[in-house]
């Protein structure tokens, strides 16, 4: 009865890895960062065969959102790194300190930009929504910080 149950956690768990597999596949990463990216939901896949309770099967579930994120922040980082390495001239003199560039990054999730109910009914409330999430965006980052809105 339990496997039957986790039928659609394991299908959850599948459509994120595929998801994460397609995403990698448009890239040339190197065959280890692919395996790190992969390897959570690989585990995932494997564990949800012979879990043992239901409520262990959910916060699998949930799990795998997160490796979601957080494959999606690495496959970035990764892009931004090769795009780096691209960028570095080759013949440059060793003596000379690199310029290391550091930028914060801030996740968050949409949902969290807006506190209670939003309703829009017309352009004027539409414009009053923009500058008010302009507002809170602007405070909210720093001098030397990114914000990632997660949907």
């Amino acid at each position: 009865m339990l496997d039957k149950a986790c039928e659609p956690i394991e299908q959850v768990i599948r459509e994120d890895y595929d998801l994460i597999v397609k995403d990698l596949a448009k890239h040339e990463f190197s065959e280890a960062f692919v395996e790190k990216v992969k390897a959570p939901f690989e585990k995932l896949l494997e564990q949800i065969m012979t879990v043992n309770s239901f409520h262990k099967a959910y916060a699998m579930e949930k799990e795998s959102g997160h490796y979601r994120y957080q494959a999606w922040s690495l496959i970035e980082n990764e892009l931004a790194h090769l795009e780096r390495q691209k960028e570095t001239p080759i013949d440059y003199d060793p003596s000379d300190p690199p310029a290391v560039v550091v930028v914060e990054r801030r996740q968050i999730r949409a949902r969290d930009l807006f506190k209670g109910q939003v309703v829009l009914r017309n352009e004027q409330d539409i414009e009053n929504l923009l500058s008010q999430l302009r507002k809170h965006l602007t405070t909210m980052r720093g001098s030397d910080e990114e914000i990632e809105i997660v949907w």
